[in-house]
């Protein structure tokens, strides 16, 4: 039974084990910005963030999605930035409410993170590598 679960949702799996490096190089960078660098909680989110994205398109590109359309990769490189960019702008507020109700800033980023990851990857699966979306 756990075996066919497993099998049922691999792809789901996969993607949340990709999530777990990008997050490893979103929070490394925000660590960075927010420690070394003395920046604020939210510049500090959106320029992870950012570094994530790129890390996140490769893996998910390659390992989750297994996307072999060469000629198509602007395309969908594009459609992950924007659904990012709504990811970004949704999660940026939650940070901002979160650290502004009081909530310490990583415990705001691990919080957003769930909520992060699950939009994600609906909006790759549906939007940016389902090859129904591509007329070419």
């Amino acid at each position: 039974m756990i075996l066919r679960l497993i099998k049922k949702h691999r792809r789901f799996i996969t993607f949340g084990i990709v999530g777990c490096v990008n997050t490893l190089v979103d929070f490394s960078v925000f660590t960075l910005c927010s420690e070394l660098a003395g920046t604020a909680p939210v510049p500090g989110h959106i320029v992870g963030y950012c570094c994530g994205i790129v890390c996140s398109f490769i893996l998910n590109r390659n390992i989750t999605f297994k996307d072999t359309s060469g000629s198509l990769i602007l395309s969908r490189f594009f459609r992950f930035v924007a659904l990012n960019c709504i990811t970004l702008c949704i999660s940026t507020g939650l940070i901002a409410v979160l650290t502004g109700a009081g909530m310490q800033k990583y415990a705001a980023k691990v919080a957003v993170a769930g909520v992060v990851m699950i939009m994600n990857y609906l909006g790759s699966k549906l939007f940016v590598f389902n090859s129904t979306n591509d007329k070419s």
